[in-house]
């Protein structure tokens, strides 16, 4: 949970510290996680661990409070969702920073309902909290970021965990 806190709260904030007209492809954070359980940890970090370590790079940084990033506005994109609230979602998602379409999504946490059907060519920024199952889903999971490959990369960092088999194999 160390790894995330700092992984997510790191990634947040240097979206905030790049300029104005770059932000928007970085902006939302796409988190996939494998299961539902990881997802609500994930969840209740984001509500307390997180903001605490943003508040310590703020520190740290020498950063003035409208410099830090506070990710309030997060979106679940997961398998509870009724069929008729995943398009309003990925609608939501495609809000894009600056614009009057309302305030853009800080944080989506995902779990394998994103492998297939999500296009959404803004979202370049992914953390993988654990090694999916198989090659196939990563490939499929981290492919949702970066569609816009010819303008701007992807960036997706996977977080493994030291008490799973799977993750401390890759």
């Amino acid at each position: 949970q160390t790894a995330q806190v700092r992984t997510f709260a790191s990634l947040l904030q240097a979206v905030a510290l790049l300029p104005e007209e770059e932000r928007d492809p970085w902006w939302t954070l796409m988190a996939f996680f494998n299961s539902l359980r990881e997802l609500g940890t994930s969840l209740s970090l984001l509500q307390s661990d997180i903001p605490d370590y943003l508040r310590v790079l703020r520190k740290r940084l020498g950063l003035r409070l409208e410099q830090t990033r506070h990710p309030w506005n997060v979106l679940e994109l997961t398998g509870r969702l009724r069929n008729d609230e995943v398009p309003q979602a990925i609608l939501e998602l495609e809000r894009v920073v600056g614009a009057d379409a309302g305030t853009p999504i800080d944080v989506c946490l995902a779990s394998n309902i994103v492998e297939v059907g999500v296009d959404v060519p803004r979202l370049s920024l992914m953390t993988v909290v654990g090694q999916p199952k198989t090659t196939s889903q990563y490939i499929q999971a981290t492919g949702r970021v970066g569609r816009r490959w010819e303008e701007r990369p992807g960036l997706i960092a996977t977080i493994y965990g030291a008490s799973k088999p799977r993750d401390r194999s890759h």
